[in-house]
């Protein structure tokens, strides 16, 4: 392991918000480290961000991600592209209590911590999901599935927003797409719903239970139930 690092201020988390405190840090003058898989976070996987001023027409993920690296290059935020294993807090001297934070590489000391790790996608927890995501035939970010997409049938599980937009993303390059979502009534903003049912190659599945999954080299094949009925 490496010399262990020192700073005042560790941010763990490479999205909007920790590069945008990182940032704030800096400016002030405060010693600050951000941690972080990548700098973006999930809003990579952003068809088009509609609800951020100063962008009237909307912005991509990944146009938005580009901007932010933009701003960290402006404003010299030191940042280290590593995977947090865990975290401690512990007394280091004498009342000097600090956080500990292991990496996948080395060790990070600081004084305070902002954690901002947003989401992570949910498992289905069914037979075959594992199988299925080692084969790259399931995925739980759309960034990662997009260049696997083209001229494909596609299913996309939930009925959130997220669904939605990542249904919205890849309908130019799927050939169709199958949102499946347990609820008979879909979380998503009113707005993503309408956009997806405007497209011919959408279509919405409510009140669907998935039962398991099966890859047969060529084909995954989903087995679920709508009511009493199997699919």
């Amino acid at each position: 392991m490496a010399e262990k690092l020192e700073t005042v201020v560790a941010l763990i988390g490479g999205g909007p918000a920790c590069i945008t405190a990182s940032i704030q840090l800096t400016r002030a003058g405060l010693d600050n480290l951000l941690i972080t898989d990548e700098l973006g976070g999930k809003i990579k996987n952003a068809n088009l961000i509609e609800n951020l001023l100063g962008f009237p027409k909307g912005i991509s993920g990944d146009d938005f991600i580009q901007l932010l690296k933009q701003q960290v290059r402006k404003h010299s935020v030191e940042y280290i592209t590593q995977t947090v294993k865990y975290v401690e807090y512990k007394n280091v001297g004498t009342n000097a209590f600090r956080f500990i934070i292991t990496t996948d590489k080395e060790q990070v000391q600081s004084k305070y911590l902002i954690v901002g790790t947003g989401s992570k996608p949910k498992k289905l927890e069914i037979e075959g999901e594992e199988e299925a995501y080692s084969k790259k035939r399931l995925f739980y970010e759309n960034y990662n599935a997009r260049k696997h997409v083209k001229e494909k049938n596609v299913i996309i599980i939930g009925g959130g927003d997220i669904a939605y937009d990542y249904a919205l993303n890849i309908k130019d390059s799927a050939s169709n797409i199958s949102i499946i979502q347990r609820s008979s009534i879909s979380k998503s903003i009113p707005i993503l719903q309408t956009r997806a049912q405007k497209e011919e190659s959408i279509k919405i599945l409510t009140g669907v239970n998935l039962n398991k999954i099966k890859f047969d080299g060529k084909t995954l094949v989903i087995n679920a139930k709508k009511k009493d009925r199997t699919l």
